[in-house]
């Protein structure tokens, strides 16, 4: 008896298209996923590279006021320490420019974007090294400006006010003593602290001003 054979022919053309078929579509389905997270994160580069440059813009804009504000207060204390280096003692600006004294100029920048992207961990998605580090440096020089009036304001209150409050009436801001608190030696002193803590603060506001502009225009060609 024979023995029957089965022959099978494999359509081995069929099976290599089958195959690239598959592979293809696997292939373009890793690029569009790709693609679609690189759009993502594009998208949101463009966001964060946005908003700083708003909040950058602000931060200017506001620091522009307070130079301002600080410039016209030296010119103050420069007036009120001249009066007392000619000995004008009852010269009425005295009292005017010394209740000036007690008050800091405070510069308050918003800081939300770098706080947000550190805390989502998206520096990764700024891969321009330069631009990260002018975007790091203007934000950490906003932080010392932060601290440097924390020094005035502890100046103000380990020196100056202390000083005024045992020899001003609050009230109208007029001299317990009027005399001997003008030519008291603490007084042209505390005026010398102060002004010398202005100075400082100008001096620091300009150097950060050009730092924040050269990061507004930095982004404002990406």
């Amino acid at each position: 008896m024979k023995k029957l054979k089965l022959k099978f022919k494999i359509d081995w053309k069929a099976k290599i298209a089958d195959l690239l078929i598959v592979i293809i579509g696997i292939t373009l389905a890793f690029r569009l996923d790709a693609w679609n997270e690189d759009r993502k994160a594009r998208k949101q580069l463009n966001h964060y590279l946005s908003s700083f440059q708003d909040e950058t813009r602000e931060n200017i804009k506001v620091l522009k006021k307070v130079i301002a504000i600080a410039t016209v207060r030296k010119q103050e204390v420069d007036t009120l320490r001249a009066l007392l280096r000619k000995q004008r003692y009852g010269d009425r600006r005295l009292g005017l420019l010394s209740s000036k004294l007690t008050n800091t100029i405070d510069y308050r920048p918003t800081t939300i974007t770098i706080e947000y992207i550190q805390e989502s961990d998206g520096w990764g998605l700024i891969r321009d090294f330069r631009l990260r580090k002018n975007i790091i440096d203007a934000y950490n020089a906003l932080e010392d400006l932060e601290k440097m009036e924390q020094g005035t304001q502890v100046y103000i209150n380990s020196f100056v006010t202390p000083f005024f409050f045992n020899n001003i009436r609050y009230s109208n801001f007029y001299p317990v003593n009027d005399r001997e608190f003008i030519t008291d030696h603490r007084f042209e002193n505390v005026i010398i602290g102060y002004q010398f803590k202005l100075i400082y603060q100008l001096q620091n506001y300009a150097l950060v001003l050009e730092q924040l502009q050269r990061l507004e225009k930095d982004l404002r060609n990406k």
